[in-house]
């Protein structure tokens, strides 16, 4: 009889752990979006009027891979409380993208890159942990501005296409102001950026999603995401 009085006892508390799992999840990932955000502003507000010191570029770097390396613990241990979680959503991607892209605007326009949004007029429902998809998201944005960096044309597009919602980054540097020095930039992606990259798509593909990635030319990147739409994913 006892036995039978903890199971339902055990399966509240499990229950309980998961909500307190999204909890922790979103009041965690919140300051940890900001600080990565302020370290890309104080990346570029050290490089802008000079050549980058390696030493200041080093710490920078040391601070971003800390970030990271707590970002990986999070995901960890939310991972391990959220037992028998459901998936929340459906949410749209376009609020997800009008959201970051009003996000991460100082940023961008300190680096002078000019972000262009192209949004569907009919909703893009997603069905997936929203601050996982964002979080991604966050870190795509900052891989593409390194790569193109300013004076650039970002485009953000979403569309639902094949039972799917496709997110498409394009940079491409502005080639009537950027001096020769950029437009030969051949810089091989930092070791902080890749782990981001890497954080990036393990966590989408838990999402059921795909990412590819490209770069036709120097300074010039394209990123594919395709996620389930919410009426899709089974």
């Amino acid at each position: 009889m006892e036995e039978k009085d903890e199971d339902p006892r055990l399966a509240a508390h499990l229950r309980n752990l998961s909500l307190l799992a999204g909890v922790t999840l979103h009041d965690l990932r919140t300051p940890l979006h900001t600080m990565v955000l302020y370290l890309e502003l104080l990346r570029g507000a050290l490089a802008e009027d000079r050549e980058p010191d390696p030493k200041e570029e080093r710490y920078i770097d040391v601070v971003a891979s800390e970030i990271q390396r707590l970002e990986r613990m999070v995901e960890l241990l939310v991972g391990q409380l959220q037992v028998g979680a459901s998936v929340s959503g459906p949410v749209d991607a376009r609020t997800i993208v009008a959201d970051l892209v009003g996000f991460t605007h100082p940023i961008f326009h300190r680096r002078h890159v000019a972000v262009v949004s192209r949004l569907p007029l009919d909703p893009v429902p997603l069905c997936g942990h929203r601050d996982v998809i964002r979080h991604s998201l966050l870190q795509l944005l900052l891989s593409a501005l390194e790569t193109v960096e300013g004076p650039a044309k970002l485009e953000v597009e979403v569309a639902a296409r094949d039972g799917a919602a496709l997110l498409t980054l394009t940079g491409t540097p502005d080639v009537t102001t950027a001096d020769a020095r950029s437009a030969d930039r051949t810089e091989a992606p930092r070791a902080s950026r890749e782990s981001s990259l890497d954080l990036a798509r393990r966590s989408l593909e838990r999402e059921g999603g795909t990412l590819s990635m490209r770069f036709p030319r120097p300074r010039e990147i394209v990123i594919t995401l395709e996620l389930p739409l919410a009426a899709e994913r089974h």
